[in-house]
């Protein structure tokens, strides 16, 4: 029975892949004068910002300073992110039937802070694991991991939903049930052993039946 749930947040609660891919654009159009089609920054979705950066910079100085720009481009571009339809009522159904709930994201705390927190979901979750809080990131175990350990949860009663490779390589490492949430995921095809999918977040209602 499932008592816990552990969310992704870009591409799972947040519809992010246009801020995210198109503020990547602006920033290597105009830092490095590169022209890169949408389409293969893709790539970008679900994976912390230092890796998705590494192959266009060469020392650590560059790094940070595409990495601030990538920032300001982003809050720039963030009116275009919202909340996936009918994720809040689900929270909202989900909170009120007591399941703990936990958001684990590549995101660091200030992105969080930047990019989250203004959609007022706070109030839904009991840990919020960030890229800031472990050493080691998806595809890895260790920030599901984290959460986990400090909600003090069982693993066979837990599921990490989430919209990317990087978020079932994490979960399966982990030892953890992995929803793959459709309505955000790109490439379904290349998704291989997924324990669920999940084509609405409406039906995560429905996991807690099983």
């Amino acid at each position: 029975m499932i008592k816990t749930i552990l969310f992704d947040v870009d591409g799972t609660i947040i519809d992010t892949e246009y801020v995210m891919t198109h503020s990547l654009q602006k920033t290597l159009r105009e830092e490095l004068e590169k022209e890169i089609p949408i389409k293969e920054l893709h790539y970008i979705l679900g994976i912390p910002g230092r890796e998705a950066i590494k192959k266009f910079v060469n020392t650590e100085e560059e790094e940070e300073t595409l990495l601030s720009k990538w920032d300001e481009n982003v809050l720039l571009l963030a009116d275009n992110a919202q909340v996936f339809p009918h994720i809040e009522e689900t929270l909202q159904t989900l909170h009120v039937k007591e399941i703990q709930l936990g958001l684990v994201t590549s995101k660091t705390k200030e992105e969080m802070k930047n990019e989250f927190d203004r959609f007022n979901l706070n109030q839904y979750f009991d840990i919020q694991i960030t890229a800031s809080d472990t050493k080691l990131h998806k595809p890895f175990p260790a920030p599901i991991q984290k959460a986990i350990d400090e909600l003090g949860i069982k693993k066979e009663e837990t599921i990490y939903i989430g919209d990317s490779l990087y978020d079932m390589q994490s979960a399966k490492a982990c030892g953890v049930t992995f929803g793959l949430a459709k309505w955000g995921a790109k490439n379904i095809e290349s998704f291989q052993n997924v324990d669920i999918i999940i084509d609405s977040p409406q039906e995560i209602l429905d996991l807690l039946e099983k």
